[in-house]
């Protein structure tokens, strides 16, 4: 071999080298930089998350302006809500998911009381069963309530007939109230006083639909206003 081939081919291998140095280094160094910024990043990540456990501990005197508690039912709040209802053996007796949801005031006697107490602490998109016992419901059932009233006082649909079984309702002292006919004659009737579902374990489905502060209006007439509620 020449001198001149054996140089070249010195210098080839030589420039070889050098780029395979070259790419090496420049592998190694950005291998080293992605894995310093992956490092960062986790870090940072981390930080962050304390930082949000932090705003939202109930510990924390400097809570995030950002993070709002979701209101509660409680006295002096407005809850609106849907329900199923059905008796605690089984068999359904309403819903109100056709319509609107109901509203009422806690803390007023709105609703029945032991749905009221299931109630409590809820927030809107929660779901709950509530079984209510009869004490806490309706009342349980008084055979003595019994009462024979003129057929003329019962407040009947238009060309409606009285007949055993029918649930209607009568102007009390105390407004209107419902009963059930158990007994027909030709001028009076016998009706039950009891309500229709005294007696019965009872058993509410039931979603908050809304949670809101009571208006002072409503606080003072001791009702909800509004969809759901009482309209003046």
């Amino acid at each position: 071999m020449c001198i001149s081939t054996k140089l070249r081919s010195e210098n080839a291998t030589y420039i070889l080298c050098q780029c395979c140095a070259l790419f090496i280094s420049a592998f190694i160094s950005t291998y080293v930089g992605v894995r310093r910024t992956v490092y960062s990043l986790f870090w940072s990540g981390l930080d962050l998350w304390g930082i949000a456990r932090r705003n939202n501990s109930e510990d924390n005197p400097f809570p995030s302006p950002n993070m709002e508690k979701t209101m509660q039912i409680a006295d002096g709040k407005v809850a609106l809500f849907h329900y199923d209802l059905k008796e605690a053996a089984g068999e359904f007796i309403e819903s109100s998911r056709e319509g609107d949801p109901v509203a009422y005031l806690h803390g007023k006697n709105g609703i029945i009381k032991g749905l009221e107490k299931g109630l409590l602490g809820k927030e809107a998109g929660d779901r709950v069963t509530v079984t209510v016992t009869p004490e806490e419901a309706y009342g349980v059932r008084k055979e003595e309530e019994l009462q024979r009233i003129p057929i003329k006082h019962l407040n009947l649909k238009k060309k409606e007939k009285p007949v055993v079984g029918l649930i209607c309702s009568v102007q009390t002292n105390q407004g209107p109230r419902q009963v059930t006919i158990a007994k027909v004659g030709r001028y009076n009737v016998d009706v039950d006083t009891n309500h229709p579902l005294a007696g019965k374990s009872l058993e509410f489905d039931v979603e908050v639909v809304e949670v809101r502060d009571a208006s002072e209006e409503e606080l003072t007439h001791g009702h909800a206003h509004g969809v759901g509620g009482h309209h003046h």
